[in-house]
């Protein structure tokens, strides 16, 4: 009801000796999306002791969209691992296409994990960074089927050779392709049952993972 004129008194509890108290102030900034708390918040992003209030920091700075916090960002994304992915998030979601060279530059860091690698690829693909295409070209042959099938299509997309000895995702197995469409669909099981399609387990639920059964056609009798 009070809107913007919460915002001091709110920004006082991301000092509370809670982690959960800071939580939910953050969760009340980013509905406020006042920019006059982007200093406390880029704050929090970048001290706090608690990695799940410094995310949401993150995602509070994304929501008040305010271009003075990039370069916090670029560094914390450049120099904190684990918080790759919420940056890359934010990034994306303020729309810094400038952020391109930063984020092409993680994909070569062994630090960043999968989820961060992936985002990278999304990242550079949804502002067709081709200039970034050396940095995505190293993920071609990455060891996660996800990651690698992305830098493939976002290459194949800019005409640009996959190279360094990457295996194209087209010619995996059958089984392999449904196993990458399992991950994409982050489901916890895949069933097969003979000439019926494939389901996938997901939070409980079985649902059609395609519409079609994944089985081989027979050859035709020789007459």
């Amino acid at each position: 009801l009070a809107g913007n004129e919460l915002t001091v008194h709110i920004a006082s509890y991301l000092k509370d000796p809670s982690d959960v108290m800071r939580r939910f102030a953050l969760d009340v900034m980013t509905r406020l999306k006042d920019p006059r708390a982007l200093g406390v918040i880029v704050r929090a992003a970048q001290q706090d002791s608690d990695w799940w209030v410094r995310e949401k920091a993150i995602e509070a700075v994304a929501e008040i969209n305010d271009q003075r916090a990039v370069p916090h960002l670029v560094d914390l994304m450049t120099k904190e691992p684990d918080l790759r992915l919420a940056c890359i998030e934010a990034l994306l979601k303020m729309e810094v296409a400038a952020a391109a060279p930063h984020v092409a530059a993680i994909l070569g860091d062994p630090r960043s994990d999968r989820d961060a690698r992936l985002r990278a690829v999304h990242f550079l693909a949804a502002f067709n960074a081709s200039a970034q295409a050396e940095a995505v070209r190293g993920v071609a042959a990455d060891e996660d089927l996800r990651v690698r099938k992305a830098a493939q299509d976002v290459l194949t997309r800019w005409s640009i050779s996959f190279g360094g000895g990457a295996d194209p995702v087209r010619t995996l197995s059958q089984l392999d392709k449904l196993l990458v469409a399992m991950v994409e669909a982050e489901a916890d099981d895949i069933i097969m049952t003979p000439e019926r399609p494939p389901y996938i387990r997901k939070v409980g639920k079985t649902i059609p993972l395609a519409p079609t059964p994944a089985i081989a056609t027979p050859n035709p009798p020789v007459p």
